[in-house]
């Protein structure tokens, strides 16, 4: 009973938080589900994506992250398929991140194939995993997939420690992944955002790391230096994370960088846009205001 009663008042709390983050301020749009993410073709810095491979799949990579980048996910994954090596970690990284990639973003799947296919997504970076738990890839397909997986709100808080502890181990192994580090940074804005109460009634069903939006700044400013423009959300997460620290020029700075990013694909029209109406919502806050 008193586990119950914590869960309700948790779910009670959370619905009052979301309620409150609606209605006053803008709401960061992942709540342990990772903002749109594709690789970026800008920098070319397929090395710094990359661990060391096969040099024959090396093409073969290089023409993946081409149709991944562009939203061409099915055939990206018939490229990966083909290969047939499936005790290959490099393959099985790519090939689930590519199928999240086709479920978070492509239309006309039912609610059931989505499902489906985050399940497989899932179920491919598990099984790389456990092939090798020391290469970053399957470390940050592992933390990616855990935050789509249909446990809701507390059942991701409950994995929190966990999602947090595979981006670690990814950026530890490949500290030159600006990918990693922005997964990184943005779970530490997500924790530190989440009110500390809802955090001390979750104690009793995981262990959370510390947080802060420093943190989530330095490795989200990190990445930005790792590839400059490599990825329009970063920019945002960054302006998002100077508005919360009340570096308020630095914020209206990073968002209108992001509002002038250069669409390679549908997910960066959206951010941008996105970072558009965020300028615009700004107006009406003094704070934001005088540096627009």
């Amino acid at each position: 009973r008193f586990y119950q009663r914590k869960r309700f008042f948790l779910g009670l709390l959370y619905n009052q938080y979301v309620k409150r983050r609606m209605i006053y301020t803008p709401v960061y749009p992942m709540v342990f589900c990772f903002a749109g993410f594709q690789f970026s073709s800008k920098n070319n810095a397929i090395h710094e994506i990359q661990p060391e491979f096969k040099k024959p799949l090396h093409s073969i990579f290089v023409q993946w992250q081409e149709l991944n980048t562009t939203g061409k996910y099915v055939e990206a994954i018939a490229t990966l398929e083909n290969l047939h090596e499936n005790s290959n970690v490099e393959v099985l990284w790519r090939l689930s991140f590519t199928k999240y990639c086709q479920a978070k973003y492509s239309e006309g799947f039912t609610i059931d194939d989505l499902n489906k296919i985050f399940d497989e997504a899932l179920s491919i970076a598990q099984e790389a995993y456990k092939i090798d738990p020391e290469h970053f890839g399957s470390n940050m397909t592992m933390a990616i997939n855990l935050t789509e997986s249909r446990l809701g709100f507390m059942g991701k808080l409950r994995k929190g420690g966990l999602i947090h502890g595979h981006l670690q181990k990814a950026v530890d192994l490949n500290p030159e992944s600006s990918h990693a580090r922005y997964f990184l940074g943005s779970l530490c804005y997500l924790l530190s955002v989440i009110p500390s109460s809802l955090i001390f009634l979750a104690k009793p069903f995981t262990t959370l790391p510390e947080t802060s939006f420093q943190m989530a700044l330095e490795h989200l400013e990190k990445a930005e230096e790792l590839s400059p423009g490599f990825f329009c959300r970063n920019q945002i997460a960054i302006a998002k994370t100077y508005q919360k620290l009340k570096n308020y020029e630095k914020a209206v700075f990073w968002m209108k960088s992001a509002s002038q990013f250069e669409v390679l694909s549908l997910k960066d029209d959206r951010d941008v846009k996105e970072a558009k109406k965020i300028l615009n919502d700004w107006k009406s806050d003094p704070n934001m205001n005088k540096f627009l």
